[in-house]
């Protein structure tokens, strides 16, 4: 809230007299843009699946939610393990997994930023990405040039048993 004296006036005997006009000031910080967001049943911008009228309806389950209940849960499932090598990159220490069939490698938005604070120099491109909802969708992404290595760690006997392994655990 913000005063403004708008004229004084003092008279022989009389107080001094002041006109002020109170004026609003607004002291809200902007928020930064809402996060963009859609359902991951249609693809519906701004709802989420829970609450969009396309997806309600073919969705809902016949069970009430108080007949569902357990203590414990042993899955079975089919996981597909995932090599994985440690990697060293200007000095920053990760992991990698091995995939030898990528056309393309995704690094984490982590190793993004640091890259970026070492000065590395990114391009932009626009992309049609395909995320776990399944809704495929054209987004900007940031590409680097990647160099050949001078010097190969992985030695041929290590790369075949790689191989051997993974087409032992697609058969088993």
């Amino acid at each position: 809230m913000k005063q403004e004296i708008l004229s004084t006036a003092a008279t022989p005997g009389k107080a001094l007299v002041k006109a002020v006009v109170k004026k609003e000031v607004d002291t809200h910080v902007p928020s930064p843009s809402q996060p963009k967001f859609s359902c991951c049943g249609c693809g519906a911008p701004g709802v989420i699946k829970a609450n969009c009228t396309t997806c309600s309806g073919r969705c809902r389950s016949q069970v009430a939610p108080n007949d569902l209940g357990f203590c414990a849960v042993d899955i079975q499932a089919d996981m597909k393990q995932r090599p994985v090598v440690f990697i060293n990159i200007l000095g920053i220490e990760g992991c990698a997994n091995l995939d030898t069939s990528a056309k393309l490698s995704v690094a984490s938005y982590g190793l993004f930023c640091k890259l970026r604070d070492l000065g590395l120099k990114f391009g932009e491109e626009t992309a049609n990405v395909t995320l776990a909802d399944g809704i495929r969708k054209s987004q900007k992404v940031y590409t680097i040039k990647v160099l050949r290595l001078s010097s190969y760690y992985l030695n041929r006997e290590t790369i075949e048993h790689y191989l051997e392994s993974v087409s032992y655990r697609m058969q088993a």
